[in-house]
């Protein structure tokens, strides 16, 4: 009964740690060498698990939309992530990753015409108020260089993972 709880724990552990560990890996490897890194480790993480996973039905249509799959996340998603942090700092692009429920309601709103409700409309401009008022208010420093221009690709990299998010949706 506690699996999910434990679950989501480690989950959000994995993501809070993410931008600490990815800008900690930077300091000794490139950006594409971290992402590469990242991505032997992931999978072999899952290979293990490999034969567990259930081969979906397959549609006809559905490669481009794995194209386009892979292309948004980990690609482009990954890539401008790691960029990002080398330009911010950790925190920063923490905070800008909280937009992500929002892009995705939005996203799923004229994409795939959802109800959106009233909240999540004020809570997206105030979520990318919050981003814009941390970007500009946000200092350079050794750590985080150009902190505007990290804290864009972080909300690029995420619009990105929006958009990844209604494509998966679209598949299943």
């Amino acid at each position: 009964p506690h699996l999910p709880a434990i679950g989501l724990t480690v989950a959000v552990i994995l993501w809070g740690t993410s931008f600490v560990a990815t800008k900690a890996a930077l300091t000794g490897f490139g950006p594409l060498t971290v992402i590469g890194l990242r991505m032997v480790l992931a999978s072999a993480l899952m290979l293990p698990f490999w034969s567990r996973v259930p081969a979906p039905p397959r549609r006809p249509g559905d490669a481009r939309w794995l194209l386009l799959l892979v292309l948004l996340y980990p690609c482009l998603y990954f890539t401008l992530e790691t960029n990002a942090v080398t330009q911010t700092t950790a925190s920063q692009a923490g905070a800008v990753s909280a937009v992500v429920p929002l892009l995705v309601a939005v996203g799923a709103r004229v994409f795939l015409r959802e109800r959106l409700a009233g909240g999540a409309i004020v809570g997206l401009a105030l979520s990318i108020g919050g981003v814009v008022v941390l970007s500009i208010g946000g200092p350079a420093a050794a750590s985080a260089p150009n902190p505007a221009l990290g804290n864009a690709l972080e909300f690029a990299a995420l619009a990105g993972y929006a958009v990844a998010t209604l494509v998966v949706k679209q598949l299943s």
